[in-house]
């Protein structure tokens, strides 16, 4: 499936332009409803209860096409990203890794969040922060202190001595 290099959002604001600059991205406003072409990323940021909707709406039109991620922000925003289903962290790191003949038994990960299940479920050790969403838990090795406590240098500290 060939993509188009732009990320596509319903509404432009102050908080999808300062996210998008943070990136190094352009985000361009777009109505969904008439997508011809497919975006590499398709982005919205709301309240969870708004974004479990378009959440619902979307992926009546793009499961196929489409995996996503809802990640919590702050002041009760979230975000809700749709990327190709190809696209992971997991994917990602396992390529490189495999390129530079490391074994996944080999790697360490931390997560929180949807976008991290793979690369949490396929490492050799997968960590969960103590925010993390339920399912990374789950399927995590271990779970380490939240990301505002320091977890990923508590985890190595415990690790190391």
């Amino acid at each position: 499936m060939n993509y188009i290099k732009k990320t596509f959002t319903d509404k432009l604001s102050k908080k999808s332009l300062n996210y998008a600059d943070n990136l190094g991205i352009e985000i361009y406003k777009k109505d969904l409803s008439k997508i011809i072409q497919l975006p590499n990323s398709i982005l919205f940021i709301d309240n969870k209860q708004n974004l479990e909707e378009i959440l619902n709406k979307m992926n009546s039109r793009f499961s196929n096409t489409y995996s996503h991620v809802l990640i919590p922000w702050k002041e009760n925003y979230w975000f809700l990203q749709f990327l190709p289903q190809s696209t992971s962290k997991g994917d990602t790191l396992f390529e490189w890794a495999e390129y530079n003949n490391i074994s996944k038994k080999e790697i360490l990960s931390f997560g929180d969040s949807y976008n991290d299940l793979e690369m949490i479920s396929g490492s050799g050790v997968g960590v969960a922060m103590e925010n993390a969403e339920q399912k990374i838990k789950e399927v995590a090795d271990y779970v380490t202190s939240s990301n505002d406590e320091l977890g990923v240098s508590n985890f190595i500290n415990k690790i190391l001595n």
